[in-house]
């Protein structure tokens, strides 16, 4: 007599020669007892670069709930910190990082009957490089009364600083709204670091007024 064990996928058998046969058929009605998975294809969307460090990642699986992950640099995968639970179907979530790069996983959903399963769907994965930079600074810059054009007034002391870009680096312009009293030539820069000074020398016997404006740039963003 020949007994099969279909909820473990073990045969027991006395007599030898049908082991195989029974073994094969075993295993074949095994296989097509498991259930059928059945989900939809998921997808992210996520620009690939970010030069401010905030972007939104949003995301779609037609009626099932997934799970993401995030790595930085290669690092391990965390849950992703805004949304650390599972997440519904489809949705966006707002996402504010610095420099790096992060790699986004995501995980469809399965009831397999006794618990949910997360498989991964490699496909629908993103990455995305951060490379923010800060605008840099400038101290205010009192205005000015100038009596005799002969004389020079300055030099005047103001700062600037930058998070990613030493104060020697900072390109520092000034220019003048009325070229006829203080020339553009007249404006006098000196490049102390962070420490910076301007000398302005109007035109003697000209008369008004001329807006001194003052900026300085760390190559990609400017601040005046």
């Amino acid at each position: 007599m020949d007994v099969v064990s279909w909820l473990m996928g073990l045969v027991f058998s006395n007599d030898k020669k049908n082991i195989k046969q029974i073994v094969k058929y075993g295993l074949t009605l095994w296989l097509f007892s498991l259930p059928m998975i059945a989900h939809a294809t998921a997808t992210m969307s996520l620009p690939a670069t970010s030069s401010t460090g905030s972007y939104t990642l949003s995301w779609s699986n037609g009626t099932q709930y997934v799970k993401i992950t995030e790595s930085k640099n290669g690092a391990a995968e965390v849950s992703l910190a805004e949304a650390p639970n599972n997440l519904s179907s489809s949705g966006s979530v707002n996402l504010a990082r610095p420099n790096g790069t992060y790699k986004y996983f995501i995980y469809e959903s399965y009831n397999s009957g006794g618990g949910t399963i997360f498989y991964p769907t490699s496909s629908a994965n993103k990455t995305i490089v951060v490379s923010s930079n800060a605008s840099p600074t400038i101290s205010s810059i009192a205005n000015l009364s100038v009596y005799d054009g002969t004389t020079t007034s300055g030099p005047i002391a103001f700062t600037v600083n930058d998070a990613e870009t030493a104060g020697s680096s900072l390109n520092v312009t000034a220019v003048s709204s009325n070229t006829t009293l203080v020339p553009n030539a007249n404006l006098t820069l000196v490049n102390n670091g962070n420490s910076r000074t301007i000398s302005v020398q109007p035109v003697a016997g000209v008369i008004g007024s001329s807006v001194i404006t003052v900026s300085v740039s760390d190559g990609v963003n400017p601040t005046v």
